[in-house]
């Protein structure tokens, strides 16, 4: 058909088509952009969680290992403590001054006869 005896509807109309073509093509690209651009996002926010979860992580990591080498440093300590406590000097000792205790083979016996 000639465009000199196409009709002005027809005109109008074919306009109308191009033009939402035009913005469908500007409003796939655009949800294309908005898709990966919601995806990339997405996608960060997950790793910035998790790397914050891992610092947390290692954060505890490094507060108990503090608190179990005091605790163990403790424990060393009182090991040291119970072996002095124990010897058998200190408890000999004890026994002498403070419970007035003597050595068996210092005890003289004396044979005591009765008389009825």
């Amino acid at each position: 058909m000639n465009p000199q005896y196409i009709p002005a509807y027809e005109i109008e109309k074919r306009k109308k088509i191009e033009q939402s073509q035009k913005f469908n093509v500007r409003t796939n690209i655009f949800l294309k952009i908005t898709v990966v651009t919601s995806i990339v996002v997405a996608v960060s926010t997950l790793y910035l969680w998790q790397i914050s979860l891992i610092n947390n992580y290692r954060t505890s990591i490094a507060r108990n290992t503090i608190i179990r080498k005091e605790l163990e440093q403790k424990y060393n300590n009182l090991n040291i403590l119970i072996a002095k406590l124990s010897s058998i000097d200190r408890i000999k000792s004890i026994a002498e001054e403070e419970l007035n205790m003597v050595k068996s083979s210092e005890i003289e016996f004396f044979e005591v006869t009765t008389f009825e």
